[in-house]
């Protein structure tokens, strides 16, 4: 079993505090193109481990350095992340798995896991998502875990980034705390 802070768990994955030695693992997730692609990056985000690792070790209130971790295997899968609620209490998760395990439900198991520990754990109560409008595996994740649809917009990178960018056709979905604890 791992040694690593274990965040919470569910029936089938583990959400584990990323360490340095992960800074490998999701540096290959930033930067595969067939998972950045849908957030504006279709040549991925060119992150080092180094970036990473700074990443993981200033990464105090703010839990976006988090392993996803299939049980049985103890394989890594993914990489997600725990947005502090803001000042209207709203915070933002965030889901990146491997391309060999998408479309079989780690994506929708683990939404819910980040669900219940923001709503159980922090003040928050709006858990806003922003999947690309071509991205239909996360559309159907959002609306599996209660996301109401908001609006549709488009976001535009800031220019000033040394990478290859895209804007991004995205859907606001909102979950409310309210309908989270009715389900």
């Amino acid at each position: 079993m791992d040694a690593q802070v274990e965040i919470f768990h569910t029936k089938r994955l583990r959400i584990i505090r990323a360490e340095p030695k992960d800074a490998d693992f999701i540096s290959s997730l930033w930067n595969n193109p067939e998972i950045m692609k849908y957030v504006g990056f279709p040549e991925g985000l060119h992150k080092t481990a180094a970036d990473i690792i700074k990443q993981i070790n200033s990464n105090s209130e703010i839990l976006e350095a988090l392993l996803i971790i299939e049980t049985l295997s103890g394989k890594r899968i993914g990489q997600c992340k725990l947005g502090k609620p803001d000042k209207d209490k709203i915070s933002a998760t965030d889901i990146k798995l491997l391309p060999e395990e998408q479309g079989k439900g780690y994506g929708t198991e683990t939404k819910h896991g980040l669900l219940e520990y923001l709503f159980t754990n922090t003040d928050c109560e709006i858990v806003q998502a922003t999947p690309n409008i071509h991205n239909i595996a996360s559309i159907k994740m959002q609306k599996k875990a209660g996301g109401i649809l908001i609006k549709k917009d488009v976001f535009y990178h800031q220019n000033k980034l040394p990478v290859i960018t895209c804007p991004v056709e995205y859907f606001l979905f909102y979950i409310y705390r309210s309908d989270f604890f009715k389900e």
